[in-house]
């Protein structure tokens, strides 16, 4: 009896959770402009006459209120000044997110990106390593903030904050 009363309960959630998140028809669009607004400003490169390189290149994906970010990073730090490949996915549950993401233009470290382009910073609501970075399907680390680079443009980059702050709003309530 017990389980058929937990499995009932599981059912209802996941109905009251998806009908939330289907009451909210903006939220496909705030998805889709966020995705947009990553592929256009989630790449730089930077690289210096001694051969010293980086680049990073970020696409989303969403799924219910789960994010995955996908970045690929080419890096040169040292000599030889070999260029390597690194993947790796963030792993966010939206519902863990404080809804007020930060636009800046620097980290939270005080690093900037290159041309007075902004940071969309994403943190988690009460400061705890939420947030996981994976590599190959295992954990590489976890955190409490995670960095969307925008553009120069400071409202359009506002616009991306607000429509993270519409879908970590309406996944938070269907919790």
């Amino acid at each position: 009896m017990k389980t058929v009363v937990n499995i009932t309960a599981l059912i209802l959630s996941a109905f009251f959770c998806a009908s939330a998140m289907a009451q909210q028809p903006d939220l496909k669009t705030d998805q889709a402009f966020i995705q947009t607004a990553v592929e256009k400003h989630g790449y730089y490169e930077e690289s210096s006459p001694h051969g010293e390189y980086l680049s990073q290149k970020d696409r989303v994906a969403f799924s219910g209120c789960s994010m995955t970010v996908h970045v690929v990073t080419v890096g040169a730090d040292e000599p030889p000044y070999k260029r390597e490949t690194f993947k790796f996915d963030i792993l966010i549950d939206l519902k863990k997110l404080d809804p007020k993401p930060l636009v800046r233009l620097t980290d939270l470290n005080g690093n900037s990106l290159p041309v007075n382009r902004e940071w969309i910073i994403l943190k988690t609501a009460d400061g705890q390593e939420w947030i996981q970075m994976m590599r190959a399907g295992a954990l590489m680390s976890t955190s409490s903030a995670w960095l969307i680079q925008g553009g120069t443009d400071h409202a359009e980059n506002q616009q991306i904050a607000d429509a993270f702050t519409r879908i970590i709003t309406a996944c938070r309530a269907s919790n």
